[in-house]
């Protein structure tokens, strides 16, 4: 039985309601420090210092009835503490006769084991409630809390600090009881397990004194548990020396890479560890040495062997911290990105400037816009543009349109276009700002970055913002002729066949581009068709047949043609024959004879002999290619 403590004479932490934890061992982490006492607590303390049962009955009583005052839960940790010190069965005998809320008597019962563990655990009535003030005593005392967690197993660890300095001084006794739970646990072989939680922090506090040992104890454990363990001691070793931690996790990976022709399954998979684990060490790493984090990058393999894809995320983390702090100027990162590999300037130029005012940013553009030219230069100029028009449009239109490189100009407006972000209206709001020589080509080229835009409600290659092609259609009216304002305008036509034929196909007429208006038809056609043919392929070539013929009827038919073959490979060759382009009309027969010969031979091979003999060498060859050959 422990000692009732004299109130005036407790260290300034228990003031507050916590008792002061065993002395720190040598080496160890130390715990956090302690607040400075309240002065409100400290009288509340002094107070009820010689209080009796009645005295606390009645002060309980008020506290209960103003549950939502300051310092509430500070007050009740006093009340009970002193209740537990002079009557703890009368104290729990009153709590039920009152019905008093769950925490009181918790509170109570708390206070009673950090004074005589036996006599509050013989007091308590189920297992609930015996974890629960098992939890309760982790943040009173350690070793109160070893004495109920030795009986209960329970709880689980959360992400409360005091469960690492528990591991520091009981780390093998807690490594014992998860064993033995781990071992009465119906958890399927290759699962999770919740009980990964326990043996996480013996990994850590194992990582601390000697990682290496540490991972190779964790590999060893039970798959259910293993990954977590050995990512937990990755983790520790990666706060001392993130590099070594780094580069053990690459030979780790490479380790359980599967070799070619291993299919056999093993008897026990190896671990993969995973990549938020090496992207939260370089993340770490970058902040108080971006040039060693860069280094690991740029070893032979780090993006191909995934470690890479992930330091992507962890070192756009850290510059855009490191340039916000003022750690590093905008230059110094650039070219340190820059002659790093290009994947990573790539993937992380277009973000990490967001956090600069915009004077530093107007900075780093005059800076960038000095080096010389490239790949790299575009896209780190191409971002701070963006955030710099996010912040301060006017001065930076203005910077913008006055630079006179072509390139860097677009790449500068393109910048601002990524800024609009995923709102439609402000695409199209940005878009209109930009100059008409650079209109249509910024908005191809930032497309461009996100893969290609195919026609149908679904576009795999396609990972770029979502647009609404009648809000952009405007601004792309009566722009001067160029490959890109056939690119923009076959996009907008695109999107909106699928979702108003007739709409988009007014706006092409609109066009005074012939070119682009061509271009516009054969995409705004297709995009209509490729949904139309899934429901309703009849009703769709009946509505393009009684267009007449012509360059833009001859554009949109190739795409019928590759729709309905899909359903009806002979009307696809009608169709195909209905084109007036030769080249379109070659193109539309190949594709409706692939399938058409699979489907029907004979039909297909009667069709071909009526064409073959009037066809160019090149082009019979080709389809008769569609029989093996005959």
């Amino acid at each position: 039985m422990k000692p009732a403590y004299l109130w005036l004479l407790l260290p300034l932490a228990a003031w507050s309601g916590y008792k002061t934890a065993p002395p720190r061992a040598a080496g160890s982490v130390p715990a956090a420090a302690a607040e400075a006492p309240d002065p409100q607590v400290l009288a509340m303390a002094a107070e009820l210092a010689k209080a009796q049962p009645a005295d606390l009955e009645k002060q309980l009583r008020e506290l209960l009835a103003q549950a939502e005052s300051p310092g509430w839960m500070n007050r009740l940790k006093l009340i009970c503490a002193r209740w537990a010190e002079t009557d703890p069965a009368g104290a729990l005998a009153w709590c039920e006769a009152n019905k008093t809320p769950t925490v009181v008597r918790l509170r109570i019962l708390t206070e009673w084991a950090l004074l005589d563990s036996d006599a509050a655990w013989a007091a308590v009535t189920n297992d609930e409630e015996r974890v629960s003030i098992t939890r309760m005593l982790l943040n009173e005392d350690r070793e109160t809390f070893m004495v109920w967690f030795r009986q209960v197993r329970k709880p689980l660890p959360d992400l409360d600090p005091a469960w690492a300095l528990l591991a520091e001084r009981h780390g093998k006794e807690l490594e014992e009881i998860a064993t033995a739970l781990l071992g009465e646990s119906q958890d399927p072989p290759g699962s999770f397990s919740s009980l990964a939680l326990y043996f996480r922090l013996a990994a850590q506090a194992r990582a601390d004194r000697d990682p290496a040992a540490a991972i190779a104890w964790a590999m060893g454990l039970d798959e259910r548990v293993a990954r977590v363990t050995v990512e937990a001691a990755f983790r520790q070793w990666g706060k001392k020396d993130p590099v070594a931690a780094w580069k053990e996790i690459a030979k780790v990976n490479a380790a359980a890479a599967p070799e070619a022709g291993d299919e056999a399954p093993k008897e026990k998979p190896p671990i993969r560890i995973s990549g938020s684990v090496g992207s939260e060490i370089l993340e770490r790493l970058a902040k108080d040495d971006p040039a060693a984090a860069i280094e690991l990058l740029r070893e032979p393999g780090a993006f191909t062997r995934g470690e890479g894809l992930n330091g992507i995320s962890a070192m756009e983390t850290a510059f855009r911290d490191l340039l916000a702090e003022g750690k590093v100027k905008p230059l110094e990162a650039y070219e340190m990105i820059a002659f790093s590999d290009p994947t990573l300037g790539l993937n992380i130029f277009p973000d990490i400037w967001r956090g600069l005012p915009a004077e530093k940013l107007a900075e780093a553009a005059k800076a960038l816009v000095a080096q010389p030219a490239g790949d790299p230069l575009s896209m780190a100029i191409s971002g701070v543009a963006g955030a710099w028009m996010a912040k301060d449009p006017v001065a930076a239109a203005a910077f913008i349109a006055a630079f006179p490189d072509e390139n860097l100009r677009r790449s500068m407006y393109s910048g601002s276009f990524d800024a609009s972000g995923s709102d439609p209206a402000r695409q199209a709001e940005v878009l209109a700002a930009i100059p008409a020589q650079d209109r249509a080509a910024v908005f191809a080229i930032y497309l461009s970055r996100f893969g290609e835009l195919r026609p149908g409600e679904q576009s795999p290659g396609y990972a770029g913002p979502e647009l609404k092609p009648e809000l952009l259609a405007p601004v792309f009216r009566d722009l001067p002729a160029s490959e890109y304002l056939d690119q923009s305008v076959k996009i907008t036509a695109m999107n909106w066949g699928q979702q108003d034929p007739t709409a988009a196909l007014a706006w092409v007429d609109s066009l005074s581009d012939p070119a682009a208006r061509k271009a516009a038809y054969g995409a705004a056609y297709g995009a209509a068709f490729e949904g139309w043919t899934f429901k309703n392929p009849n009703a769709a070539a009946a509505w393009l047949a009684d267009k007449k013929d012509g360059p833009e009827r001859d554009a949109a038919a190739l795409p019928v043609v590759r729709s309905l073959v899909r359903t009806d490979a002979e009307v696809a060759w009608e169709w195909a024959e209905s084109i007036g382009d030769t080249g379109i009309r070659q193109e539309a027969r190949l594709a409706a004879m692939k399938v058409w010969a699979l489907r029907d031979r004979e039909a297909a091979q009667a069709a071909y002999k009526r064409i073959s003999g009037k066809l160019p060498a090149a082009d019979a060859a080709k389809l008769s290619a569609c029989f093996g050959g005959s």
